[in-house]
């Protein structure tokens, strides 16, 4: 009979229901304190807090095991609120169900750099930098006025919270910021109860290059604008209570009352905030309220351009969550607008437009051109998956392979081979590569992604191979401009013909707007 991890973990959630009691451990020490001396900032620093036990035994089940599907999460959630439990721990399950490999995923997922929880950050040798970012979110936070610190009242239940920490890094591959964010867990969030909505959209990737044809062909001017904190403008829409994150403790009112039958502080959310499963929902439609404040209109073709027109004033503004590029020929109307917008938002104006959601901008404006590349990006996935310095080829597949199913692992061997391999990572990074800016490898992109579910040993030398051509086109960049003609030889140029399809298939309604 083959190996099934479903049936083994459901089995094995079950019979951690069975036992209903709390992990037979030693209390949970304490965690890391900050470094000694803290380094200067102008927010006021926080106490060091203990960060609670697993109470209901998930990790302790999770980190039993060796893998565990998707489905077989479902199974666990299901089970414990069948019987009435609280799964309060029910990320980490999900973080370590299944073992080394899902350790081994999120590492290479998450660049092998950054800390994966508060104690990691705090004894790592950025604990300075990391210590600052965490209390300017949590100032931020307090000054947005996020939740107020109430007792949970009987009956309800709260949701965790945790730490999320990124290096920001500039498009050409050189550290920008640390960046620390407080993340709700809303896993636990019930449907109907807890959310309605969730669906936010984002600008898709052929209306951004048809702007920024537009702007190369038209000479524009192109500002970058970073909402700071852009899912705390939300409001939010249900009685939702959150537990505080690792290390910064509530401070409770003195006023506060304790009634008979309530539990510990928590936050009762009045904003939204990152990881509630409507946060996105809340910050698009706020975002939108604003943006027809202000006298915009978006267009009916992508849910995420805004247009504004006023006498000779033009401005295009696509959005991608709280990225905004703002693309007029008149800069007065551009700094107009970042003023506006600045009585609603907390922003950054980034200034002139040199990168785009990891795509390097340059322009050459006499000329009229402008050109798009993610070298920073490419290398970066090449060092993940240890491609950097592999022999490069020049077609993105092997002519001589034709991939199938009957590639995939038929045996528990070879699907244990496959575990540890990180497949879906590296194609999920060549497919964003393929959708920017290196369009010759979308076919190959594709067909490596049909074999996501179980990929091969084969499938993944296809991976590779494709990742040897990366390594051979990372001069490799696509051209706007007002001219078919380029000196260039490495270069993706879009014929007239092939700018102008962009344009009419995406462009038509920005067209009728400026023609108004």
């Amino acid at each position: 009979m083959a190996y099934n991890p479903n049936a083994v973990y459901y089995d094995a959630i079950q019979h951690q229901i069975a036992k209903k009691s709390p992990l037979n451990s030693p209390a949970a020490p304490p965690v890391a304190p900050p470094p000694d001396p803290l380094p200067p900032v102008d927010q006021p620093m926080w106490n060091i807090g203990v960060s609670d036990i697993d109470t209901n035994g998930e990790q302790e089940v999770a980190f039993q095991l060796n893998t565990a599907s998707a489905e077989a999460l479902m199974l666990a959630a299901h089970a414990y609120v069948a019987a009435g439990l609280d799964f309060g721990g029910f990320g980490a399950m999900c973080a370590g169900a299944a073992g080394q490999q899902a350790q081994h995923a999120f590492k290479v997922g998450a660049h092998d750099t950054n800390p994966c929880n508060f104690t990691e950050a705090m004894s790592s040798e950025n604990a300075a930098q990391w210590w600052e970012a965490m209390c300017e979110e949590m100032n931020a936070l307090q000054g947005n006025g996020t939740w107020c610190v109430v007792y949970l009242p009987a009956g309800k239940k709260a949701i965790g919270s945790h730490w999320v920490f990124k290096v920001k890094h500039l498009p050409d591959g050189a550290v920008e910021r640390f960046k620390a964010r407080v993340v709700a867990q809303g896993f636990s969030q019930r449907p109907g109860v807890d959310f309605d909505e969730t669906f936010a959209p984002t600008a898709r990737w052929n209306a951004v290059h048809t702007i920024l044809a537009l702007a190369a062909i038209d000479d524009m001017h192109l500002e970058s604008v970073d909402i700071s904190s852009a899912f705390l403008n939300g409001v939010v829409d249900a009685e939702l209570y959150l537990r505080f994150p690792e290390g910064f403790p509530p401070e409770i009112p003195a006023d506060l009352v304790k009634l008979p039958g309530d539990g510990e502080p928590v936050g009762l959310l009045d904003k939204g905030l990152y990881g509630l499963k409507q946060g996105a929902y809340l910050w698009h439609k706020e975002m939108h309220r604003v943006f027809l404040l202000l006298g915009f209109t978006r267009i009916d073709s992508d849910p995420c351009i805004y247009v504004y027109i006023h006498d000779d004033a033009r401005v295009i503004i696509p959005v991608h969550v709280d990225d905004m590029t703002i693309a007029s020929k008149s800069h007065p109307s551009i700094l107009y607008v970042i003023s506006k917008l600045k009585k609603h938002f907390k922003l950054r104006h980034l200034g002139p437009t040199t990168g785009l959601l990891g795509v390097r901008v340059t322009r050459d404006r006499p000329a009229r051109k402008l050109w798009i590349d993610q070298r920073a990006y490419a290398i970066d996935v090449l060092s993940r998956f240890s491609m950097l310095n592999s022999k490069a080829v020049t077609t993105p597949m092997d002519p001589n392979i034709r991939l199938s199913k009957s590639q995939s692992p038929q045996s528990p061997e070879e699907e244990e081979e496959m575990r540890t391999i990180p497949y879906i990572q590296a194609t999920g990074a060549l497919l964003y590569l393929a959708l920017c800016t290196w369009p010759d490898i979308a076919y190959s992109v594709g067909v490596l992604c049909r074999f996501n579910s179980n990929p091969g040993l084969v499938h993944w030398k296809a991976v590779k191979h494709l990742l040897r051509y990366v390594r051979g086109t990372l001069d490799y960049r696509i051209e706007y401009s007002a001219s078919a003609a380029s000196s260039s030889p490495f270069l993706f140029s879009p014929s007239p013909m092939q700018t102008m399809v962009e344009i009419l298939i995406m462009g038509t309604q920005l067209l009728e707007h400026f023609l108004q």
